[in-house]
């Protein structure tokens, strides 16, 4: 048992050494920069880049977690390749901001090869999906923009989506087996 506290406290300190020294790529920060050019109260929070080994170190750390949310995040897990995440701070004074900001965001996103997905907009916060408007029959790359008054949040994962949601069904298939089958005793 010690040995594997010992064990599991080592990969979780590698993880973030691993994690606390890697920032997005070139590709994010451009387009962090070009959607928020107008923007120069904008502060970072957090800026990381999770890779293979970043995934790799998580999945092995989650084997120790007996939890079925931590188990059914394992399953997607295999399938991610990259994600790049950015928090920042900003201060937006008037609701007329979020659709200057969604008017350069779409621009600048369809100018970087993306296309709207899907758009959510509730009082004060804006939901955006963009993926790439060459899907070739598969999306392999996302693009999501969370804007409130105080923060905004950009998230870039590229995954193989259709085993994504291959798993999703496959699990949604089981439970619900396992539902009808606990109704019937």
């Amino acid at each position: 048992m010690k040995t594997i506290l010992c064990f599991a406290g080592a990969l979780l300190v590698l993880a973030l050494l691993t994690l606390a020294s890697v920032r997005p790529n070139s590709h994010f920060q451009k387009i962090k920069s070009e959607i928020f050019s107008y923007n120069d109260d904008l502060d970072t929070t957090i800026e990381l880049k999770l890779g293979g080994f970043s995934f790799f170190l998580v999945e092995k750390l989650a084997r120790f977690i007996d939890k079925p949310e931590i188990e059914e995040a394992r399953s997607y897990i295999d399938h991610l390749d990259r994600v790049e995440l950015g928090v920042y701070k900003s201060n937006r004074p008037s609701n007329n901001d979020f659709s200057k900001l969604y008017q350069d965001l779409e621009a600048t996103m369809n100018e970087r090869g993306f296309q709207l997905a899907v758009k959510a907009r509730e009082d004060n916060e804006l939901v955006t999906l963009f993926v790439p408007q060459d899907l070739n029959g598969t999306i392999n790359e996302a693009f999501v923009v969370v804007v409130n008054k105080k923060e905004t949040v950009l998230v870039k994962v590229e995954a193989d989506f259709q085993r994504i949601a291959k798993a999703v069904v496959t699990r949604h298939e089981l439970l619900t087996d396992l539902n009808q089958q606990l109704a019937l005793l």
